[in-house]
């Protein structure tokens, strides 16, 4: 968990420790994060960001703990979401970025 205190916001972390084939990560990679507003009397959800291991544009499965797919949802915007989708050269650098909404 992070915490901002100057922005009010708290980060929470989930990771794939009990069921490490869900996100087809291998084990013990983030499989999503979740921020949250507590300025109020009530936390009120920001975000949630989920991490994709799994085929990438190409077909090719990654177990590096190199996302393929990283996804956002805006809790302003339900069902409107924002996509990244890397593809990785032989030596694990980024080879492709393409960005947009979905």
């Amino acid at each position: 968990m992070k915490i901002d205190a100057i922005n009010e916001l708290e980060t929470a972390y989930v990771y794939d420790v009990d069921d490490p084939e869900a996100f087809a990560s291998g084990n013990n990679m983030l499989e999503y994060t979740t921020v949250w507003d507590v300025g109020g009397q009530s936390s009120v959800l920001v975000s949630t960001t989920w991490y994709d291991y799994g085929d990438d544009a190409l077909g090719q499965s990654d177990r590096n703990g190199n996302p393929t797919r990283i996804v956002t949802e805006t809790a302003a915007d339900p069902g409107v979401y924002s996509a990244t989708r890397f593809v990785y050269d032989k030596a694990q650098r980024v080879w492709l970025k393409r960005s947009g909404c979905g």
